[in-house]
């Protein structure tokens, strides 16, 4: 920790492969549900796959197996799914390959690398897979306007 590091990096987009629990860690926070919607995506076993599946994750099940009663709430779980699937990238996308020095435990890169590169020796290499709560996180990463890693992504 504190100790500069260069890195020799290519960063891509990876398949976003979630499972329930990475559902409840980076993507349900974000929609103002209940306390309870946790457990209720567990027990339904809300994963990437069926979050995806409009004929599994709709207003219908939103209302009675999630018990959302409020319309625009229903509406806005709806449109945040889609939003996900508007702004998935192709897995394997390229969106940045270069040499960068950072000083590790600072937050100047994303955690995944803080947490990998600290563990690692020096001429080591690893392949990283960050579920984006470890990377771009919700916003995503932009540059001159243009989105570079969607919001959610997993790279």
């Amino acid at each position: 920790k504190g100790k500069d590091v260069t890195v020799d990096y290519v960063g891509s987009i990876a398949a976003r492969n979630w499972s329930v629990n990475d559902i409840n860690a980076c993507w349900l926070p974000e929609q103002g549900l209940t306390p309870l919607a946790p457990e209720l995506f567990k027990a339904f076993n809300i994963d990437g796959k069926k979050l995806m599946d409009p004929k599994k994750f709709n207003k219908q099940f939103i209302f009675e197996g999630l018990g959302v009663l409020k319309e625009a709430k229903i509406n806005n779980l709806v449109k945040a799914v889609q939003d996900l699937a508007l702004t998935e990238k192709k897995s394997g996308t390229v969106f940045d390959k270069n040499r960068f020095t950072f000083r590790l435990g600072k937050g100047m890169s994303i955690q995944a690398f803080d947490l990998a590169l600290a563990k690692m020796k020096v001429g080591e290499t690893a392949t990283l897979v960050s579920r984006c709560d470890y990377a771009y996180g919700k916003k995503g990463l932009r540059s001159a306007g243009k989105v570079l890693v969607p919001p959610y992504a997993t790279v």
